[in-house]
């Protein structure tokens, strides 16, 4: 009796198979960034060949044999449904996507040094990750932050140093004092509930 009913279970599975009925959970992407999906983390599909139709916000190339979809951000602070075909069925992502704003780094030096980065909790603290070059007296850079609020300090040839433009800053619980920036939004209204 066990064999009979695992024998009907499995070709009843091949002849009428599942359809996605999940609800796909939302993605939440950031300006100046490109996020990488890995289509079964958010669905199930038994090829995934799939269709993606446009849209205006967003950007994609998407690579069937990895199952890999890479979606860039057109515009910021939004709310959008990238919709596709797949088995037939149109089906939709929804998309949050949410602005970077660029910050200026500026260290102001006449001396030169061989080697300037800014380093802080945006950077997991990472010496070596964003360089910042020099012109008209200052080493400078920009990077692309989310809100919040950053500590962070200037690395110059193995010496750290607190941003000397910068007044804001906090005790970084070691005696010493890192340099403290604040992200807000453009906008403080919701864009959905």
């Amino acid at each position: 009796m066990k064999k009979i009913i695992l024998i009907f279970y499995f070709f009843s599975s091949q002849i009428f198979p599942q359809t996605t009925g999940d609800i796909i959970q939302p993605l939440t992407i950031f300006t100046n960034e490109t996020k990488t999906v890995f289509l079964p983390d958010l669905f199930y599909s038994q090829n995934y060949n799939v269709k993606f139709l446009s849209n205006n916000s967003l950007k994609l190339n998407y690579n069937a044999n990895k199952k890999e979809l890479k979606i860039y951000p057109t515009n910021g602070d939004s709310f959008t449904l990238l919709n596709f075909v797949s088995e037939n069925d149109t089906l939709s992502i929804p998309i949050i996507i949410r602005e970077n704003y660029p910050v200026e780094f500026k260290f102001p030096s006449k001396r030169k040094y061989n080697y300037v980065t800014v380093f802080g909790s945006f950077n997991d603290w990472n010496r070596k990750k964003d360089t910042l070059k020099y012109a008209n007296g200052y080493y400078q850079t920009t990077l692309y932050l989310r809100e919040g609020n950053y500590q962070y300090k200037f690395f110059a040839d193995g010496m750290e140093f607190c941003d000397p433009t910068n007044p804001d800053s906090v005790s970084n619980g070691m005696g010493g004092f890192n340099s403290l920036i604040v992200i807000e939004p453009k906008s403080k209204n919701k864009i959905f509930l």
